[in-house]
């Protein structure tokens, strides 16, 4: 087996050939515009320079397709209405205070799905709570409430328990309500 050679250059040939061209990539052509590598990059030859390139161009792929794919990543509460207009809530909260037996609370957030709701409100007396209606909040008392923090690894058990606890919830929203309690809380 013959190693490849190189081909020699014609020494009439007065164009740049395409590796030695400036490109916009290129460190020399981001130098002359004042930018300079990140740091930690470094480099000592055109080899290691081209290797570097192509290293920070892939660092650069990577990071702009991890930010497309975390932003295109179905949440478990696509589909249920986070929404609740001021006038509902100045609706709601009465009647929600007669039910804990609360001078008055404050509802913080929203989660509808179907005939279900579940309600986060604030008595200003107590810790938080998350109150589970399968009904109208005005005609009907809640289900069950919950209160109190969890981290990531639980995410599954307080699906469970929701679903052991909300008898007939829909388990689309059981899984928001675990997902949201978990991850994004403050949502």
């Amino acid at each position: 087996m013959t190693p490849c050679r190189a081909r020699p250059q014609d020494p009439s040939n007065t164009r740049k050939s395409w590796s030695a061209r400036k490109k916009p990539w290129s460190v020399p052509y981001l130098h002359s515009l004042g930018m300079g590598l990140p740091h930690g990059i470094a480099i000592n030859s055109d080899s290691t320079q081209r290797d570097d390139m192509r290293m920070f161009f892939y660092l650069i792929c990577f990071s702009a397709l991890t930010v497309i794919a975390s932003q295109s990543v179905a949440s478990p509460c696509d589909g249920v209405d986070r929404q609740i207009s001021d006038e509902m809530k100045a609706t709601l909260a009465p009647a929600i205070a007669k039910q804990l037996d609360a001078s008055e609370v404050e509802i913080l957030q929203s989660f509808r799905f179907g005939r279900w709701s579940i309600f986060y409100v604030d008595t200003h007396k107590a810790d938080e709570v998350f109150l589970f209606f399968s009904g109208n909040p005005l005609t009907t008392h809640y289900v069950t409430l919950w209160g109190g923090a969890a981290s990531r690894i639980e995410e599954k058990s307080i699906k469970g328990w929701v679903l052991k606890n909300v008898p007939g919830i829909p388990r689309r929203l059981a899984s928001c309500f675990a997902w949201h309690v978990t991850r994004h809380r403050d949502m």
